[in-house]
């Protein structure tokens, strides 16, 4: 059974004490944490989404996704949890919703049922019908088009079902496991354009306070560039 401990964590079936991200400041301990998160829901979450409850309270409790983690900055709390610590799943929004309904509910073997991995997603998949073709990927007068209703890069279903078209040898290896997640098979079969490091600090800076700033550009002039 699941046995509780605030400070301790959570134990799961599995015997494997959940680290507890309170009281944790220093940014890079709080990194490896959260990296625990998402290896305990790789390995436990289909079968026991228990571990859910601590990240789900702990995530409000100290507002996680208010902080950057690893280089990432979260839009609100499910966006962190979606992202970051369900980060090896491929869920929509509608199943994520379904997910933490199900937690709240008490009924954590519902919420496992909802999770699916890579694998399971590209299986489901049906390949977009080809360029031109009137189907799947063309619109008709009683549907929109899937590029008008599903952006790509943000639905794991679209994202399997043009890599099956455009990428069959991509998605085979998705099915034999050799992808951790959809956007890794989507990066590599160059559907999704990963940002550059130049972007990344871009879009970073205006979260920098002044003294920050100030710490930057110190850096950079003492740099050897080119």
């Amino acid at each position: 059974m699941v046995a509780v401990g605030r400070h301790h964590g959570v134990w799961v079936d599995s015997g494997e004490a959940i680290p507890s991200a309170i009281g944790v400041n220093d940014p890079w301990q709080l990194h490896q944490v959260i990296r625990r998160w998402q290896r305990i829901a790789q390995s436990q979450f289909r079968e026991d989404c228990s571990a859910l409850v601590q990240m789900i309270e702990e995530t409000d409790q100290l507002r996680l996704w208010e902080r950057e983690i690893g280089g990432f900055t979260f839009k609100d709390r499910d966006d962190f949890l979606q992202r970051k610590v369900l980060i090896d799943y491929e869920l929509t929004e509608q199943d994520f919703a379904r997910v933490l309904t199900a937690i709240r509910r008490g009924k954590p073997d519902a919420a496992a049922k909802v999770i699916r991995d890579a694998a399971t997603v590209m299986a489901e998949a049906e390949p977009l019908t080809q360029h031109g073709e009137i189907g799947r990927g063309r619109a008709d007068e009683d549907r929109p088009s899937d590029r008008r209703s599903i952006k790509a890069g943000e639905n794991a279903a679209y994202l399997a079902a043009r890599i099956k078209r455009d990428r069959p040898d991509i998605a085979h290896a998705v099915e034999r496991g050799e992808y951790r997640s959809m956007r890794a098979a989507a990066i590599a079969a160059d559907i999704i354009k990963p940002p550059t490091p130049c972007q990344r600090v871009l879009r970073l800076l205006p979260k920098l306070t002044a003294e920050d700033r100030e710490t930057v550009r110190q850096a950079l002039d003492e740099m050897e560039l080119p």
